[in-house]
């Protein structure tokens, strides 16, 4: 008697993939990674493309994106050899302090030929660039990304990152997207993860900038660098909510009549040198201080005076 089990002959096991790999993952991409799992532990590039009728270059990509993401792994001579030639790279980088070289190494055509044909891996990157650009890359572009990739060693996961962080501003120019990842490198972020936390900072850091231009009627131009440091501080230093800025900003207008960044500097640093925190609570202080002027001394001079309270900008 032949039994046919059609709960689970037709089932086959995925490993769990990180949402960040599926969010960037294009149509090929998860067909191919279905395709492998489908297939069993070992797959045929030429049967993969007949099956999902894509092109053998288009597979190959979408088998290193996988790679990239640690998904799958080839055991070919070729793939271990680059492989040993990144990680050789990586280690001299470590052994250097990971100092960031200022200007990139030129490469040939025939050299950026060569380590695409052999690193998928680059190749992917590369085809990614060109997506988020729309255009076919020159070699003096890709010799960017090689730089990027083969000479600093940094993660490919980390170059698509922040590609597609700059695409979504708008910044599709690779030099754009190199001088981004060199900054960011310098910044000591080496994993996606540390990518991602800094992402978030850099995110919360805008938003605040913004927030800050909307409260001073400023949205229609450019912050100068002295306001933009003055902003930096009251959110990386002080801990200033929005709602605190909006307080400072009502005094400021309040005393000058109009709006100026230093003297909301300086009425924020006061309530920062005396712990206030919250519009409520520098309400209650200058409550307080209210019921100290309602009683003053007989001969009617008050107990203090603004300047107790805020230190005079020089409005010179």
């Amino acid at each position: 008697m032949k039994i046919n089990n059609k709960s689970t002959q037709k089932v086959f096991v995925m490993p769990k993939v990180d949402a960040k790999y599926l969010n960037r993952a294009k149509k090929t991409e998860l067909k191919v990674l279905y395709s492998i799992f489908m297939n069993g532990p070992s797959i045929d590039i030429k049967a993969i493309c007949e099956d999902l009728q894509e092109s053998e270059q288009a597979v190959l990509e979408a088998l290193a994106f996988w790679r990239c993401a640690g998904i799958i792994e080839d055991d070919t001579e070729t793939d271990k050899k680059t492989s040993n030639i990144n990680a050789t790279a990586k280690e001299e980088k470590a052994d250097k302090k990971e100092s960031v070289v200022k200007s990139p190494s030129s490469y040939t055509l025939s050299e950026i030929a060569d380590i695409r044909k052999r690193d998928a891996d680059f190749g992917s990157l590369v085809s990614y660039f060109e997506k988020i650009s729309g255009h076919l890359y020159n070699s003096a572009e890709q010799g960017i990304i090689l730089y990027l990739y083969d000479t600093l060693g940094i993660d490919c996961e980390v170059i698509m990152g922040v590609a597609q962080y700059c695409a979504g501003l708008g910044k599709n120019s690779v030099r754009y997207i190199q001088k981004t990842v060199m900054n960011i490198a310098e910044n000591g972020v080496r994993t996606y993860a540390e990518l991602e936390s800094y992402l978030e900072g850099q995110k919360k850091n805008i938003d605040f900038h913004n927030k800050v231009k909307e409260i001073i009627g400023a949205t229609d131009r450019a912050l100068s660098k002295a306001e933009r440091a003055y902003i930096d501080k009251w959110q990386k230093t002080f801990g200033c909510s929005e709602e605190l800025v909006s307080l400072a900003y009502e005094k400021t207008v309040a005393k000058i009549n109009k709006p100026q960044i230093s003297y909301m500097s300086k009425i924020l640093e006061s309530w920062y040198e005396k712990g206030l925190k919250t519009p409520e609570e520098v309400e209650e202080f200058f409550s307080s201080y209210k019921n100290k002027q309602d009683g003053a001394s007989s001969d009617g001079r008050l107990e203090f005076n603004l300047d107790d309270i805020f230190e005079k900008p020089d409005l010179s």
